[in-house]
């Protein structure tokens, strides 16, 4: 038994193809007759259910298999390497069973081809040209039906030619037909007159199959027309039709419905002649999720002799979800009739889309929605009767961009036409329509015909029949102005006056001639203000007297020309608020003189609903209203209790938008959440960005900023110790004058990911203290900068207990390719990074330790920045450290890192490191690290210096170690590579420098210079180096230690006192031992 399952298009009908068995052709016999036992791998019966299969054997282009005689089989199938099978029917009539298939394709390479003559096929079940086949209807012969599937290319590209061959009775009749789609090509050549009608009962698919898949393929239909530059046209006279009243179906011209596009396109063109009827509940020409550039779909029935088209929705060179590239539709309508509920058209996003119907003498009905982006074109031709777009009363007209309908009357009206039109609108429209002629978006000109001179073009509004036209009329007809008043529902509080102006409630005007405009009133009921005047003020304090009432809109014009309307004006308590995710449209000042920008107007959010407070949900801003110089208010609101409070409460907050920005004035009180405050760009390459003012914000769990610019202006900003603030991807916080932090943090991370600046310079940190878990600055990611701003007057303190990272992260992953820098740029050095004069910094303590990062690269990608942790002066530095890094990376692409951790300046130095390594490199690039210290006391378990693998020219790397009158113990082991650079500074008043547990492990090239300051002013021991052990000899001749002891007389000797070996000068008693 064999069982094909095939998944296709949404409403085709699926059903599992079964044969008893195959039988295959072998050619065995002494001819090539059906009939012959041995041409086949078992004697075909006949009837017989049994599955007929031409393989890769006995294929030839000249040699055809004879069917003998009628023949009924369960199925028929070439499948074969290359090679081409000839079926001649001798005049016969195969038929394929109920359940059978006709199906072609190639079994791995090639292409397989499959040509029938002389003769009728009867299929009713489906046909397959698939996998780089051909099947061929030539030589007189008929393919007959109706057939229940048609797939032409959608597995592999497929042909399907009718080429001296015809459809049975020239009716190609199918339940669906799909040609193209999957990454295909498929081609249905239609030769003149092998085709007279097309009758399709559900889905015609060109390049798609109605469902999500790659369909970067293409379809044609038809044949190429040499006459036309050998594009594909059906041939003339041929009709078309698509489902029925009862049983719509869909028209689908090249739709994309994954991710990946491909430039490629589909086209249904007419030559002319032919009847074309559909009811579709779909039509889709060029409708595209993609992401690469080019898809096209062409609908071109122009030359048809008669038109009519149902459809609930078309969909014309639109580009939905993530279509990120152009999108290219063309339709052509001949004279007729088209219907549709709902048309939607072109692209807003991308330039090179565009999408057109062209209606030529077409009547183009729409009942709900026609919505143009600014990619689409409606071109409107018109002779001597009406035809054009005929739109209902309630039609939502959309029109965006530089979205354009053009009308062109190409002759005078005919006899008893009047008006001419080329747009009807039933009801009056005339300010709307007449505002879009007027904006140029409605395009209404005259071709070149007699008389042409004696007619101009307008929008008016005939009581009489009830529409509004845009037509061609005699210069005579006088055309007056319009006006559109639109319905408005306006929020009251019970406490404030409600003022309501003209422009308030006018959505259009329309002024054809121009007319000098010279007052505007507004007039209601005379409880709310009475007759006419520049606006009406209604005291909203105590019951509601007003639900629904209509409001006059009237506009004066010079010679006492006037347009008025009315429409219905709502007053309405403001909405009860909601527990649930809420997001800001701002609507509720769209008012001339009502300027609510408060959180409680329920027009201020989507829904129309404010937040509860306190509220567990999410507060969100995003691209609605997203303009910075509009406050939006936090006002004294009551709680859900009703008790007035200074504070409101929420889930979390979340700013993020394309482009432009947002700006909440706290009005002096708190907004605070429980959870995150988010600010990020969500998408795109927009600047997202918010500023905050006035205020105190209290962040519940984290504050993170992406891809934006945060500025906080006189706000006080509370993080709890279990809080994170996250500064990164491109992004900059500033908090100016006025701002004042609480500095007590599980995390501030700046610049992990792309830019980001936290800039405090005018701020405040409440009690002088940053009190931190985790401190990153920089890293994470190619071109991670970081860059915490911040002055002496902003902090005095920064605490860290756990990790203190300046372009480093953990992890270690990722391409560290950026810079972390603290303090500020001093302009008097060359703007180099410095930490404010006087700021503490105290890392981990003696019972949790903590870490010190200055560039580390876990990559293998190096960096080519700067890290720096500088003092300037003062303050006091101490750590507790499992590990000190400066200067670390396995890069292997990028050079030369740099790392300085430069504390010479501080007045106060203790650190106690487990692990020590300064300018280890591990890549192939140079890596450059400096420790610079000052008087004080270090305590390293192991030390690790210098280039280890890196083949870098001399000088691209190094490893410098600096103590100045500082005490460094290594405990453990100390190893030099062949960059390590030690200079000991050894001033008068104490004994200092490096002790170490024995002998380092120097590598050629490492050196330790031991410079004397001074002379000693001290009693005890003067030295720079002491090593444990009895090694003097070793220490004389080592290449890489050397002095300079003229400050000192030169009296600085190598020498072994107590067990230990010392190079400085000599105790005055003892036993001491000097190799000289």
């Amino acid at each position: 038994m064999f069982i094909r399952s095939l998944g296709r298009a949404a409403g085709l009908t699926l059903v599992a193809s079964r044969c008893f068995a195959d039988v295959t052709w072998t050619g065995g016999g002494a001819d090539k007759n059906w009939s012959t036992p041995a041409n086949w791998s078992v004697a075909l019966n006949n009837p017989t259910t049994d599955r007929v299969v031409f393989a890769s054997t006995d294929t030839s282009d000249t040699v055809a298999k004879n069917m003998d005689a009628d023949w009924t089989v369960g199925g028929l199938r070439a499948i074969q390497n290359g090679g081409t099978h000839i079926l001649n029917l001798c005049g016969r009539t195969l038929t394929i069973g109920t359940n059978g298939d006709l199906y072609v394709q190639r079994a791995s390479s090639g292409a397989a081809v499959l040509v029938i003559s002389n003769g009728a096929v009867l299929v009713t079940n489906r046909i397959y040209a698939e996998q780089g086949s051909y099947l061929i209807i030539t030589n007189g012969a008929t393919l007959g039906g109706p057939f229940r599937n048609v797939y032409v290319g959608t597995g592999g590209n497929g042909y399907m030619h009718f080429t001296g061959g015809s459809a049975s009775g020239g009716v190609f009749e199918t339940g669906n037909i799909q040609i193209g789609g999957n990454n295909s090509e498929g081609r249905l050549v239609i030769s003149p007159g092998s085709i007279t009608t097309i009758r399709v009962h559900t889905n015609f698919f060109l390049n798609s199959t109605g469902a999500a898949g790659k369909q970067r393929g293409a379809a044609r239909i038809g044949w190429p027309d040499p006459a036309r530059g050998n594009q594909w046209y059906l041939p003339y006279g041929v009709n078309i039709r698509i489902g029925s009243p009862s049983a719509r179906g869909r028209l689908h011209v090249h739709y994309i419905t994954s991710i990946y596009d491909g430039g490629t396109f589909s086209r249904l063109a007419t030559t002319g002649g032919g009847q074309f009827e559909a009811w579709l509940s779909e039509l889709i020409v060029s409708e595209t999720w993609g992401t690469e550039n080019g898809s096209t779909g062409i609908l071109d029935l122009a030359g048809m002799d008669a038109f009519w088209l149902d459809a609930v929705e078309a969909r014309l060179g639109t580009s939905v979800s993530n279509g990120t590239r152009a999108s290219r539709a063309w339709v052509y309508f001949p004279a007729g009739t088209a219907r549709f509920d709902r048309v939607y058209m072109g692209d807003s996003v991308n330039a090179g889309s565009y999408a057109l119907l062209d209606l030529s003498n077409t009547v183009c009905a729409i009942s709900q929605t026609l919505q143009m982006k600014t990619s689409g074109r409606i071109n409107i031709r018109v002779w001597d009767r009406p035809a054009g777009l005929d739109l209902s009363n309630d039609v939502s007209l959309v029109c965006q961009g530089s979205a354009r309908i053009t009308v062109t009357f190409n002759s005078a009206p005919g006899p008893g036409v009047d008006p001419l039109w080329g747009i009807r609108q039933a009801g009056n429209h005339a300010a709307e329509l007449g505002s879009l002629a007027q904006s140029g978006t409605i395009w209404l000109q005259k071709g070149s015909f007699a008389g042409s001179n004696d007619y101009k073009t307008c929008v008016f509004h005939d009581s009489g029949s009830g529409f509004t036209y845009a037509a061609l009329v005699t210069n005579t007809m006088t055309v007056p102005p319009a006006v559109k008043a639109k319905d408005i529902s306006v929020e009251v509080d019970g406490e404030s006056t409600i003022r309501i102006t003209p422009a308030d409630m006018i959505l259009a005007v329309y002024n054809p001639d121009s007319l000098s405009e010279t007052n505007r009133t507004i007039s209601c009921p005379g409880y709310m203000g009475g007759a006419e005047q520049p606006y009406i003020d209604f005291a909203t304090s105590g019951p509601l007297p007003v639900t629904n009432e209509n409001v006059t809109v009237k506009i004066y014009y010079e010679g006492g020309v006037t347009a008025q309307d009315s429409a219905k004006a709502v007053f309405v308590p403001i909405a009860a608020p909601v527990l649930t995710n809420v997001t800001w449209q701002g609507l509720a000042r769209n008012y001339a003189y009502l300027d609510r920008r408060e959180w409680k107007w329920g027009a201020n959010w989507v829904g129309n609903r404010p937040p509860s407070n306190p509220t567990p949900a999410t507060v969100i801003f995003e691209d609605l209203d997203a303009l910075p110089s509009v406050a939006k208010l936090l006002p004294p609101v009551p709680n859900a209790g009703g008790v007035a409070t200074d504070a409101s409460t929420v889930g979390n907050i979340r700013v993020g938008n394309l482009s432009g920005g947002h700006t909440l004035d706290l009005g002096g009180r708190t907004l605070r959440t429980t959870g995150e405050f988010r600010v990020e760009r969500l998408v795109g390459s927009g600047a997202s960005y918010l500023v905050c003012s006035n205020g105190t914000l209290d962040v519940g769990s984290q504050m993170v900023i992406l891809n934006s610019t945060v500025t906080l202006n006189n706000v006080s900003i509370t993080v709890p110790a279990q809080g994170t603030v996250t500064v990164s991807s491109a992004s900059t916080a500033v908090f100016t004058n006025g701002t004042s932090i609480n500095g007590k943090f599980l995390k501030l991370a700046v610049g992990v990911s792309d830019i980001g600046i936290l800039d405090m310079r005018q701020a405040t940190v409440r009690g002088g203290t940053l009190d931190l878990c985790d401190l990153q600055v920089g890293g994470g990611g190619a071109g991670s900068e970081g860059y915490l701003y911040f002055t002496s007057n902003t902090l005095q303190t920064i605490r860290v207990a756990s990790n203190f990272f300046l372009n480093s992260q953990e992890p270690l992953a990722g391409m560290q390719r950026g810079a972390g820098l603290v303090g500020a740029p001093d302009p008097t050095v060359s703007n180099l990074w410095f930490l404010p004069r006087g700021v503490n910094i105290y890392i981990g303590s003696p019972s949790a330790r903590g870490r010190l990062r200055v560039h580390k690269d876990d990559s293998s990608y190096g960096g080519t920045k700067t890290s720096r942790l500088v003092a300037s002066g003062g303050g006091v530095f101490e750590a507790w450290l499992t590990e000190l890094t400066v200067a670390y990376t396995k890069g292997s692409n990028e050079g030369n890192p740099v790392g300085i951790l430069d504390l010479r300046a501080v007045d106060s130095f203790f650190a106690e490191a487990d692990s020590v390594s300064i300018g280890e490199d591990l890549g192939t690039r140079g890596t450059r690290g400096e420790v610079l210290l000052p008087p004080g006391t270090a305590v390293f378990g192991t030390l690790t210096m210098g280039r280890v693998t890196n083949p870098a020219p001399s000088g691209a790397s190094y490893a410098i170690l600096e103590l100045n009158d500082t005490i460094v113990a290594v405990t453990n082991s100390a190893t030099l590579s062949d960059t390590a650079r030690v200079r000991i500074n050894v001033y008068g008043n104490r004994a200092s420098g490096l002790i170490l547990p024995g002998l380092p492990s120097v590598s050629n090239g490492a050196s330790v210079v031991v410079t004397f300051i001074q002379p000693p002013t001290h009693q005890g021991l003067h030295y720079g180096l002491k090593v444990a052990g009895r090694v003097a000899a070793a220490l004389q001749a080592a290449t890489w230690l050397s002095w300079n002891d003229s400050a000192i007389g030169g009296r600085a000797l190598i020498y072994e006192y107590q067990g230990n070996t010392y190079l400085g000068l000599p105790p005055s008693g003892g036993t001491v031992f000097v190799v000289h």
